[in-house]
């Protein structure tokens, strides 16, 4: 899981942009709600988090310890979706899917390379028939 696909996730989700600069406090908890999936469910550092959302290592570290909390405290449906998106198979099944996605780039990379094998093959063919 990356901390792209789990912002597409919770922009579709709350069908909200997380790059919109603002205070509003619908896009600051869908902010806070990416960074906690992302610190939870990714390796990734708070800068690397925080770098998806034109946010700084500190603000991503605010969103997380103060303004999740508020979620949890005051917010029963964005928590709900929190705990839906942390303990979905949603999260598993992209995963699996980018593997998939992985797995099919190779075979047709290999699948390109036949043709190409192919392709060169048969203009060397043709150029001797035909010269």
């Amino acid at each position: 899981m990356t901390t792209i696909e789990i912002k597409n996730i919770i922009e579709n989700e709350l069908n909200i942009s997380l790059d919109e600069n603002t205070r509003k406090r619908e896009n600051v908890y869908a902010r806070a709600l990416y960074c906690k999936i992302s610190k939870d469910k990714t390796n990734s550092t708070l800068k690397e988090i925080g770098r998806l959302i034109n946010k700084d290592h500190a603000t991503v570290m605010h969103a997380i310890n103060n303004v999740f909390e508020q979620i949890e405290l005051c917010e029963p449906r964005l928590y709900q979706i929190y705990q839906e998106l942390v303990d979905s198979d949603k999260l598993k099944a992209i995963e699996e899917k980018y593997i998939d996605l992985v797995e099919e780039n190779e075979q047709l990379k290999e699948k390109v390379k036949e043709l190409q094998k192919f392709r060169n093959k048969f203009k060397t063919n043709f150029r001797t028939v035909f010269h």
